[in-house]
């Protein structure tokens, strides 16, 4: 069930089933690969930005080269960028979709970076509520057990 964004704002996502299905009504299905963010006020609410990134690299370990002189991995710099977007925004935590077309199951690569984010985020302190695959036919949770 689709609803007006302003009204969505106030519905807290407590459960796991309502969270699913907020994810749900916002992304339906994959079309492509890239990476989205949702944030959570310390209700669960949900805040007024959805952020996806496309182009996000392969290997979630592999050293950022980009000129900043971050030193780290690129999920170390995604959890450091987060954990500023989590300041600016006044959330309490953040949902991340993998969105990749094929099948419901977890990939190596979902396994991956799903992981390597999760343990960078913890060291920046930020806290990740929950992470979904959304496939060709729809959306999975993304338990801590399936990518452990």
């Amino acid at each position: 069930m689709t609803i007006p964004a302003d009204e969505a704002a106030l519905i807290p996502l407590t459960t796991d089933a309502a969270l699913q299905e907020r994810v749900t009504d916002l992304l339906q299905c994959a079309f492509r690969r890239q990476w989205w963010t949702l944030y959570l006020d310390a209700d669960d609410r949900q805040l007024p930005v959805i952020m996806p990134m496309a182009g996000y690299p392969h290997d979630p370990t592999e050293p950022v080269i980009d000129g900043s002189g971050f030193p780290g991995t690129a999920a170390q710099l995604l959890a450091d960028r987060l954990a500023m977007m989590i300041e600016d925004l006044g959330a309490a935590s953040v949902v991340f979709v993998w969105e990749r077309p094929g099948s419901a199951e977890s990939t190596p690569a979902d396994r991956a970076w799903a992981r390597e984010l999760a343990d960078a985020c913890r060291a920046e302190t930020v806290r990740v509520r929950a992470q979904f695959i959304a496939h060709s036919r729809g959306i999975r949770w993304f338990a801590p057990d399936d990518f452990a």
